[in-house]
């Protein structure tokens, strides 16, 4: 919008002026994008009309087209368990990407809140988030499971120091977003995963598992850092009652190792019984 109207006064903006922006704006975005930033541009319009600024241009005749209301990707458990295992834990980069890969199943962070995350900002099992999409600062709480890996993760990067980005790249302080996206991507597609996997799939997931635990909207909200039930909604519907710390122990990471414990138990009783 700004790049649109840098050059001209709010004041003399007209309705081809505008719909000339909006054109621009559903050329270059998605659907879903775009809609956001037409909302916007009419509450800027109506804001200006209202104060007196505007008076060539109609706001009401932005038309907000309808979209389809998509079903988020959302992984299986044996989607994660293969997605984690093809991670080599030698390799100090790809336990690194393990790590991070792990922490944005087991606590639903987004992408920027956890690359964003500071040696400071760790106090185990509680991590506080600082860039967060809101600017309010907010703490996650980490999986027994989750705990472990970290700590095998803090060894190493502490060798570089207690200060810093816990996850930097070979080349700049932390990793960067694009970055880690196409990892994400590579290691899907060596874990034979077809679906598009990207870092929101992680979010989409966890609240996809705590929905299915039963754990309330408001809960989910708060572990999420939501600013309304609305969005939530939109991956879960609403569910009884329960504790905010149910988080810790049904996040996909932790379900995860639930599966395998029980499994392990089952090939453990069969083999005293061929005994």
């Amino acid at each position: 919008m700004f790049k649109n109207i840098i050059d001209r006064p709010v004041s003399i903006l007209t309705d081809p002026n505008v719909a000339e922006i909006c054109q621009v704006v559903r050329m270059n975005k998605s659907p879903e994008t775009s809609n956001g930033y037409l909302r916007a541009l009419k509450r800027f319009l109506n804001f200006a009309v209202e104060m007196g600024r505007l008076e060539h241009t109609n706001p009401r005749r932005i038309k907000i087209k309808k979209t389809d209301d998509k079903m988020p990707t959302i992984l299986t458990q044996d989607e994660i368990r293969r997605l984690l295992e093809s991670f080599d834990e030698h390799d100090i980069f790809d336990l690194r990407n393990k790590t991070i890969t792990q922490l944005l199943l087991d606590t639903g962070v987004r992408i920027g809140e956890c690359l964003g995350i500071r040696m400071e900002d760790i106090d185990l099992p509680v991590i506080t988030l600082r860039f967060t999409k809101g600017r309010v600062d907010r703490q996650v709480r980490m999986s027994e499971e989750m705990m472990s890996l970290m700590k095998r993760w803090l060894r190493i990067r502490r060798r570089a120091g207690e200060e810093g980005f816990l996850f930097p790249s070979a080349q700049s302080e932390r990793i960067s977003i694009s970055r880690y996206s196409v990892i994400l991507k590579q290691q899907a597609a060596k874990a034979g995963i077809t679906k598009n996997v990207h870092p929101h799939v992680m979010r989409f997931t966890f609240i996809s598992a705590l929905n299915a635990a039963r754990v309330d909207v408001e809960s989910i909200r708060l572990a999420v850092g939501h600013k309304t039930p609305h969005m939530v909604l939109h991956y879960a519907t609403v569910m009884p009652t329960a504790a905010l710390e149910a988080a810790a122990t049904t996040s996909p990471i932790a379900q995860l190792s639930k599966t395998e414990r029980g499994n392990r138990q089952t090939t453990m009783k069969g083999q005293k019984r061929k005994r």
